[in-house]
């Protein structure tokens, strides 16, 4: 046998493409004929036929049936024309057995590369010719068109494509129709079943066999799956690369698409469970059929549905104007009016059967796709205008008729280059009528149930695994904590936390498909069609947003907190709430759909709930067309609503005065049910009575959350991230009406209390009530801004959270008296929070084990007692206490200009509450965080609580200075902190780790004491009482000791003698000083030369408060033979130049993330003393020097605390 494409008779010389695609189909009709006579004659020759025959129940199957009404179309992308998502159904008799064609590996090999190869060829030549015909002249045309020349050959190559129906072949050999000499091409069977929707081969072959009573049986003939792959994948390379109009439209046209649309894929399921069952020919009872083809997938089968979903991609893209006659049919039912219950869409409703939670994920995201562009064509386009008196359907008509529906082109229609199929939603619009006919049929609540049901099971699917994902975690950290507490087993406490670690990867995993399932629901509401998108809310709130969001939260706040049980005496489980407030944070940061966030944000926190035993159950037929003063008409979109605020929709309530709503065929013709959404609308829009509405349970419980009472300290942190996520998108004016009450009438009032009354009074005044609304929410937003955490012993820390920070930012541009409230509340968190903080260095009773305060010998008990309040308050302040081991001054970002601080120090008051933070909070670990167990744990607690207070401080004070409110309220989106540092001078953007913070300056007097401006030569304005290098000090009557230190090269130049003064041995240089004790500062003179020994020259001098000394006791100075001792001094600062003589320490240096971090700067420095009592005498000295220092820095923190000390009110914290 030759090579394809090539001549036996000329030795293998390649053919012309005309002769290789006769050759080609030829060869593969023999084929196909030849295996058709052997599975005949297997089937009927001597009573051996490879199927078992089951009798059929009736016996007068073949007079009732007509070969069009054999089947019935089914789901699971299986066919059309059944109830999308439904589960599969097979034939009619339910009596189907499917094989594959016995075909060996080279007929299969052979069939695949024809499949290829035939459609490698028509392309080539279809685009040939429609090139051809684009640049050659009209005059040569007819030329090479006489000649037989030119684009002839290409035009020879799809007319024989034509005429030979070699797609129908195609299609027919995948639909298994080619193996059977019964239906194969039944023109006038295909002609009938295509005005059903069907056609005679859309189903693949059922061979009949007569029993004794004349019953009959059908098998299923299919191909393999490699040809059905290539036959598939030939027809898509088809549809997607011809060039021509007139291509395009026969591969169209004839309903053959629609036979391969229709392709019954569990057929080719029930042939492989048939082929792996190894020649059983035990037949299994339909029922156990069905759930192995639905359930179990092999990797062929997957790949012949990958490739069929994108063939019905490659469909869709094709999709415009001029092409959708092939793929949406609807009958008139007079001249102007149209049938639109009788609307065909058999690519739409094969696509819906793939929108299944069960499928791969490419193939539903696919099918997703394909449904998403078509509703985008249909939402796009310009509005039908009414002429004169003419009614709708004249219009309608008349426009569709008109001359703007008549192509222009002057090419002829034949050679008209195809439009490109790349980009659905880019093509032109469609006609007003295709349009408004798309839109009737895919707001059927059926097609509308199966588009969107499969999202709200995921949904739900991945809500219940959160949830025992959080609860393993919780019983994991709850174990842990036991273990560390009374028992020491290791081995047992890395294989929990090994199991640990496996959960937040699965965590993590299932928060991204959470992510994903809300795009998807975006991209939908996103359309913008209105009877859609009401459809898809009510079905959200009915079948997600109530069962597993709000019920949940209610059922943990309603527990007792004693037993922690419910009313049935259930244990309340926490995982509930905390993947509700996971679930509302997801919805407000991936969905922007206004109508439905407008609608949560109502059910969650509006001061009235709809009573559910009074709900407003609403049945009406949406209007599909808006028709709008001037008499355009246009399909109902949310951007092209006039008249009425797209805030919120009618849902299925009277309230349009709208002529649409009496016309014939602006009305959908199912009737829609809304149960949840109407009542929510009334109370968004302010149109309520007082007896359908009651008092809101659940504004109620996520309130409780928010301000940590009632024992929902636990669900803090994540109801604080899901409130931010909603101030930060919804526009202030709507967040006034919904969350303070705005909007209820002065008829109404709530009476509300913490009981469990859910009563409604009617009042003349509700004032105060609204006050009360309002007042509610911004303190528990600002309760939840600091925190008072128990440790152990009676240990509490401060714990601020920057997070609840921007969200009062944004509460507070709801209005005035709202900023008010939080101005107030603010200024009584900072007071509780500096009287805590006064009130810190009583609480710390432990010494440490070098603390210096017992070196004050010489003080008294009094002076003694208040010298050490003040010493440990600057250890707390100056110490490595805080988170990883910093000072509290690391917290804090200054910019330096060379050696000075170029403007104020600022530190981190707020930051966005993005999904990666909200997933990292759920996913900590407590016994990571937070907790000390050292001696010094009350030390790192207080230094924790200092920064807390600082952040606190300056937060509020930012809070005195206006935003540009008006600037902000115009922001879209999420208003991030990066919108508030552009619109407030005072405030700056910066980063924190790898988090956009809002920083806001220091309060002024931690400003200059944490950088101790009074004594550092790196303040803007340098004190004169600094000693100045050069300068010369009297010595006498000073503390003033003689010393030796190593002068490395760096600081020679310090030294006026040079080298006169100096010792050098053993290549290290040596220079003699004197350790002076001069008020705040060490200082360190060289002699000078030719004086009495009365004066010393400065050589570099360090406030004593930023110095640490002690005595070297190491073992290799105490074998010495030298008596000879030295003492170590560190000095500590956040000026990155050290003082003179002290080498920087580069050990424990750690990388800055941003340049502007302060960062202390530690470095070090030898003094040798003649021997260990010299030392001793001059560590001593030094000691008491410096604690004095320190007491005095710790003092003046002490007093700007105390400035706040005085409360007006009770404090809420303990201490």
């Amino acid at each position: 046998m030759s090579r394809p494409g090539t001549s036996p008779a000329k030795g293998n010389v390649p053919l012309s493409p005309i002769v290789e695609l006769q050759e080609c189909v030829s060869r593969l009709n023999f084929i196909v004929q030849m295996q058709m006579q052997m599975e005949s004659q297997s089937h009927n020759g001597n009573g051996a036929s490879p199927f078992k025959v089951s009798p059929s129940k009736s016996g007068d199957l073949g007079e009732k049936k007509s070969a069009g009404t054999t089947t019935t179309r089914i789901s699971n992308g299986s066919g059309g024309g059944s109830k999308p998502g439904s589960p599969i159904n097979y034939d009619v008799n339910n009596d189907i057995d499917a094989h594959f064609v016995k075909f060996n590996s080279r007929q299969e090999r052979e069939m695949v590369e024809l499949l290829r190869r035939i459609a490698e060829l028509v392309v080539q030549g279809e685009q040939r010719a429609a090139a051809d015909d684009i640049s050659i002249s009209s005059e040569r045309q007819q030329m090479e068109a006489a000649n037989n020349t030119g684009s002839a050959n290409g035009n020879a190559i799809f007319e024989y494509f034509c005429e030979a129906n070699v797609l129908g072949t195609i299609v027919n050999i995948v639909t298994g129709a080619a193996f059977s000499d019964n239906t194969r091409n039944d023109n006038r069977l295909s002609r009938d079943m295509g005005k059903m929707g069907l056609s005679a081969n859309s189903t693949p072959t059922k061979q009949r066999t007569l029993d004794k009573r004349g019953s009959q049986s059908e098998h299923i003939l299919v191909p393999s799956i490699p040809i059905a792959i290539q036959a598939i994948q030939s027809v898509s390379i088809l549809v997607q690369n011809v060039a021509r109009v007139t291509s395009l439209y026969f591969i169209l046209s004839n309903n053959t698409v629609n036979d391969l649309i229709n392709l019954p894929l569990e057929y080719y399921m029930i042939a492989q469970q048939n082929r792996d069952e190894n020649g059983n020919d035990r037949k299994q009872t339909p029922g156990r059929r069905q759930h192995q083809s639905t359930t179990s997938q092999s990797a062929e089968i997957s790949e012949l549905t990958t490739l069929f979903i994108s063939f019905l991609k490659s469909l869709a893209m094709r999709m415009n104007p001029e092409t959708l006659q092939f793929y949406i049919s609807y009958p008139m039912l007079n001249k102007n009016d149209v049938d639109f219950s009788a609307v065909q869409f058999p690519l739409y409703a094969r696509a819906l059967e793939f929108c299944n939670p069960d499928v791969d994920t490419f193939v539903r995201v696919t099918a997703m796709n394909i449904c998403l562009n078509t509703l985008r064509l249909a939402t796009t386009g310009n509005p039908l205008t009414i002429e004169g008196s003419d009614t709708f359907q004249q219009s309608l008509a008349a426009k569709i008729n008109s001359a703007d529906n008549i192509d222009k082109n002057k090419h002829r229609p034949d050679k008209k280059v195809s439009p490109d199929g790349s980009s659905l939603h880019l093509t032109k619009a469609l006609p007003f009528r295709e349009r408004l006919a798309i839109s009737h049929y895919v707001c059927i609540p059926s097609n509308v149930q199966g588009l969107t049901s499969a999202t709200f099971i995921k949904i739900g699917q991945l809500c219940g695994l959160l949830e025992e994902t959080i609860r393993r975690m919780d019983r994991i950290d709850w174990t842990l904590s036991e273990l560390s507490t009374n028992s020491n087993d290791t081995k047992k406490k890395k294989t929990f936390q090994i199991e640990r670690i496996k959960l937040v990867k699965e965590f993590q995993d299932l928060a991204a498909d959470f992510q994903d399932e809300f795009f998807l629901l975006e991209d939908l509401l996103a359309v913008g069609l209105v009877p859609l998108n009401e459809q898809i809310i009510e079905m959200m709130f009915g079948a997600v947003v109530y069962p597993l969001v709000l019920q949940p939260l209610q059922i943990y706040t309603n527990r007792d907190s004693s037993t922690g049980t419910t009313k049935t005496n259930q244990v309340a489980d926490v995982s509930l709430a905390k993947a509700a407030f996971f679930f509302i944070g997801s919805i407000y940061h991936f969905i922007s759909h206004k109508p439905f966030l407008h609608l949560l944000l109502t059910a969650l926190f509006h001061p009235l709930s709809p009573d559910q035993s009074k709900s407003l159950i609403q049945t009406d037929k949406p209007t599909i067309v808006q028709i709008y003063e001037n008499k355009d008409v246009q399909i109902k979109t949310d951007k092209l609503q006039n008249g009425r605020s797209l805030d919120c929709y009618v849902f299925g309530r009277n309230i349009e005065a709208s002529d649409a709503s009496q016309i014939a065929g602006t009305k959908l013709l199912s009737e829609c049910t809304y149960v949840l959404s109407p009542a929510l609308a009334q109370l968004y829009e302010g149109d309520m009575l007082p007896q359908s509405f009651r008092q809101n349970s659940y504004r109620r419980s996520i309130l409780a959350c928010l301000s940590g009472t009632d024992g929902m300290a636990v669900l803090q942190p994540l109801a604080i991230y899901a409130v931010d996520a909603i101030l930060a998108t919804i526009k202030p004016e709507i967040l006034k009406n919904i969350m303070f009450g705005a909007n209820i009438s002065p008829e109404l009032e709530i009476n509300y209390s913490h009981s469990d009354s859910d009563s409604i009074s009617v009042s003349n005044s509700s004032r105060n009530g609204k006050d009360n609304y309002m007042v509610e929410v911004i303190a528990s937003v600002c309760r939840s801004i600091m925190t008072d955490i128990e440790v152990s012993d009676g240990l509490r820390h401060l714990k601020y959270n920057l997070v609840a920070s921007h969200a009062i930012c944004c509460a507070t541009m709801i209005d005035k008296p709202a900023k008010a409230a939080a101005l107030k509340l603010m200024e009584h968190r900072r007071r509780e929070s500096a009287s805590f903080m006064s009130q810190a260095p009583s609480r710390l009773t432990k010494k440490l084990v070098n603390d210096q305060s017992e070196k004050l010998d010489d003080q008294s008990t009094g002076s003694k007692i208040s010298i050490d309040e003040d010493l440990k308050m600057d250890r707390i302040f100056f110490d490595p206490f805080c988170d990883g081991d910093k000072f509290a001054v690391e917290n804090i970002v200054r910019k330096q200009d060379g050696n000075f601080w170029d403007g104020p120090a600022y530190i981190s008051v707020a930051k966005d509450g993005d999904m990666n933070d909200f997933c990292k909070l759920i996913c900590s670990d407590p016994s990571a965080v937070g907790t000390f167990q050292s001696e010094e744990a009350p030390y790192r607690y207080a230094a924790n609580s200092a920064v807390a207070h600082l952040q606190l401080d300056a937060f509020t004070r930012l809070l005195r200075d206006n935003f540009d409110t008006a600037a902000l309220k115009k922001q879209r989106g999420y208003l991030g902190v990066s919108a508030f540092a552009v619109f407030n001078k005072k405030c700056i953007e910066g980063k924190k780790n790898t988090d956009r913070v809002l920083l806001s300056p220091l309060p002024s007097p931690f400003n200059s004491l944490l950088f101790d401006e009074e004594v550092s030569s790196s303040a803007s304005v340098v004190s004169s009482d600094i000693p100045q290098t050069g300068a010369i000090v009297a010595l006498v009557g000073r503390a003033a000791f003689p010393c030796v230190c190593e002068v490395s090269k760096e600081s020679d130049s310090l030294f006026s003698d040079g080298e006169a003064s100096a010792v050098v041995s053993d290549g290290i240089k040596w220079q003699s000083l004197w350790m002076v004790l001069m008020g705040k500062y060490m200082i360190l003179a060289e002699p000078v030369k030719k004086d009495s020994g009365g004066n010393g020259r400065v050589i570099t001098s360090s406030p004593l408060c930023c110095i640490a000394a002690e005595k070297d006791e190491s073992a290799e100075i105490l074998q010495s033979p030298s008596p000879a001792r030295r003492l170590l001094l560190t000095h500590f600062s956040p000026d990155t130049k050290p003082p003179g003589l002290f080498i920087i320490d580069t050990s424990d240096k750690d990388e800055l993330v941003n340049n502007d971090d302060v960062q202390i700067t530690r470095s070090v420095m030898d003094l040798w003393f003649e021997d260990s009592n010299a030392a001793a005498k001059a560590l001593k000295a030094l000691n008491s020097r410096i604690v004095k220092a320190r007491s005095r820095r710790g003092h003046k923190i002490r007093e700007a605390l105390a400035q706040h000390d005085k409360l007006r009110f009770q404090t809420l914290f303990n201490g």
